[in-house]
């Protein structure tokens, strides 16, 4: 019964310091104190466990530290040793519960925003436990000490938690989302709205209802009027307003294929949240939306993708069939130059251009300036500069048939790019081109007229 006993008190210490640490945890404190479970184990479990092991008497030359074990054989009175030592685990669980209710208001007192209101709460709450305190410790002598410190840090600790803010609760949305993946939109409508009803200022489920408007039920205009209010909302950050904006930005492109509404919105967010990261995603996003609808349209066809090849590139004969009318690649071409007006920089618009002219509407000297305009912008990949390149050198022999140019620049990429598969390539057309010359020399010698 003993046992039994100081068993109980020591679970009691242990207890009620889980429920202060699990109430400071419930708080709106900056940082919290980390895992109860590990503060268990490491202060109370091995101080326990060091007091009956050292009580054992296993270690030669170490007796037990209390005085009526001395004597025991070893873990033979393993009985006795674990019913005389149980009072000492009670003193050590009330000193280790002391130690962390004055642990855990420290931390309180250094945490919280108003010092002054704890160290009332916490003055007024001691002039009641001290001299409880004080009674335990002359009832029960300097053993008692530590249950003494629990009488005076318990109620201290708990009241002064009641002048900590506590954590908001949060909406909870898992029953619309169910109802979502259900199908049943208008009832998870009527779920996000019931939970908008008690939390208005949520941003999250005004995000939710708005993406339920627009991608289930269709209505682009209710989520851009639900949009329009939540941003106007005081409390919202800037981060979030840039998070509704660009949502809103993508459902324009996506559902109405209307870059142009994507774009204001995206104006209004520059012009909401100036001179900062927003601003600059914003206008760099601006730069990167599609003109109109049909070249959005364009984006979203699949275009079959070039791969370079080891010897076609060089061949005059390998000339790609045009696949556009004159009239489809000088829209094209137009578009690629109201891209580069925009921004000279673009380098994927500016080779596209090129191709068109030299390709399909047989401006071969205007593509080729076009190219060599991409290989003058510094730090281009290298990649791109070889393939640029073996271009210029195809488009030499393929359209101008001039030979001499060509191979200047294939001796150039083998030059300049020896280990990419372009320059492989430009030796074969190389050696190709010299054999040519060769026979060529050879039948015009074995054609000329024998002299005398």
């Amino acid at each position: 019964m003993i046992v039994l006993f100081y068993g109980i008190v020591l679970g009691s210490c242990v207890l009620l310091v889980r429920e202060a640490w699990h109430r400071l945890l419930a708080t709106n404190l900056p940082t919290s104190p980390g895992s109860f479970r590990s503060w268990c184990v490491r202060g109370l479990g091995f101080s326990v466990l060091c007091w009956f092991v050292g009580n054992l008497g296993i270690f030669r030359g170490i007796p037990p530290l209390l005085p009526d074990l001395v004597g025991l054989a070893g873990v033979s009175g393993l009985g006795r040793v674990f019913r005389l030592t149980a009072p000492g685990m009670a003193v050590i669980g009330s000193f280790w519960a002391a130690i962390t209710l004055g642990w855990l208001l420290a931390w309180v007192w250094v945490h919280s925003g108003n010092r002054s209101e704890v160290f009332a709460v916490g003055g007024i709450c001691s002039l009641v436990s001290v001299p409880l305190a004080g009674l335990v410790v002359y009832a029960g002598g300097l053993l008692a000490a530590g249950f003494a410190g629990i009488v005076w840090l318990w109620p201290v600790l708990f009241y002064t938690l009641d002048v900590v803010p506590g954590r908001p609760a949060r909406p909870a949305y898992s029953r619309a989302i169910a109802k979502l993946k259900f199908g049943k939109y208008t009832e998870a409508e009527w779920e996000v709205i019931r939970q908008l009803e008690q939390y208005e200022d949520d941003f999250d489920g005004w995000m939710l209802l708005a993406d339920l408007y627009a991608t289930r039920f269709g209505d682009l205009d209710g989520a851009t009027q639900v949009i329009s209010d939540l941003i106007t909302q005081p409390n919202l950050t800037r981060m979030q307003v840039s998070v509704a904006m660009h949502r809103l930005a993508d459902w324009h492109l996506r559902l109405r294929e209307d870059p142009e509404a994507a774009r204001t919105i995206l104006a209004q967010l520059s012009q909401r949240c100036p001179g900062g990261y927003i601003e600059r995603m914003a206008q760099l996003r601006m730069e990167q939306l599609p003109v109109d609808s049909e070249e959005l349209r364009e984006r979203k066809v699949h275009k079959p993708i070039r791969l370079p090849a080891l010897s076609e590139d060089f061949d005059p004969s390998a000339a790609e069939e045009s696949t556009l009318d004159d009239g489809g690649a000088a829209v094209r071409a137009n578009r690629c130059v109201e891209k580069l007006t925009r921004d000279p920089n673009d380098t994927a618009a500016r080779e596209e251009f090129a191709r068109l002219l030299a390709e399909q509407l047989g401006k071969v000297d205007a593509a080729i300036e076009q190219l060599e305009l991409l290989l003058a912008m510094p730090e281009q990949p290298l990649k791109k500069q070889a393939e640029w390149l073996g271009l210029l050198a195809a488009w030499q022999l393929r359209y101008k048939g001039n030979r001499s140019a060509a191979k200047a620049l294939l001796k150039r990429l083998i030059a300049e790019f020896p280990e990419s598969s372009r320059a492989f390539a430009a030796q074969r057309r190389l050696n190709l081109e010299e054999m040519e010359e060769r026979m060529e020399l050879a039948k015009t010698r074995h054609h000329e007229p024998l002299s005398g």
